[in-house]
């Protein structure tokens, strides 16, 4: 969002491709975050509700949506895919749980997001991935707010 207007990503109609690691939310908070969708639709309503099943917070990018990558996405997941599905159970194993409290809901330039605490917990695990994943260099898991996107300004996922 700058100075109170919304650009659209440049991929909002395009045909694209990734592959994250997530966590699911529990129902409760889906439907909390359902009703914040529900009052954002009202004061905007061209905004892109996402649907409350898809809502998660992102923790990595194992192959990113916006990475252009010298091979095709679908064929590095096959090569690597297992190996880092193997070492992302090891990571979760090792993980204690953890409950996040959304605080506050922030527009930016790509969508409306809900910003959570505590953040620690789900940083580890992107330490811990960034440390034990041998991901393509053009895909770059800059630490970001943990958050939950419900309006999105692109695409949402089904």
């Amino acid at each position: 969002m700058a100075r109170n207007k919304v650009r659209g990503s440049p991929l909002r109609t395009q045909p694209c491709r990734a592959y994250n690691v997530q966590i699911e939310l529990d129902p409760s908070s889906k439907t909390a975050l359902g009703k914040i969708q529900q009052s954002l639709k009202l004061a905007e309503p061209n905004l892109l509700v996402c649907p409350q099943k898809t809502l998660h917070v992102s923790i990595a990018w194992l192959l990113a949506v916006h990475a252009s990558l010298p091979v095709d996405k679908d064929s590095l997941w096959e090569r690597h895919g297992e190996e880092w599905t193997s070492e992302l159970t090891r990571i979760a194993a090792e993980s204690s749980g953890f409950r996040r409290t959304y605080e506050h809901v922030v527009a930016t330039d790509s969508a409306v997001i809900a910003l959570a605490r505590p953040s620690e917990p789900v940083n580890r695990i992107r330490e811990l991935i960034h440390e034990r994943l041998r991901l393509p260099t053009e895909t770059r898991n800059e630490a970001d707010p943990v958050h939950t996107n419900p309006i999105s300004l692109s695409r949402c996922a089904l």
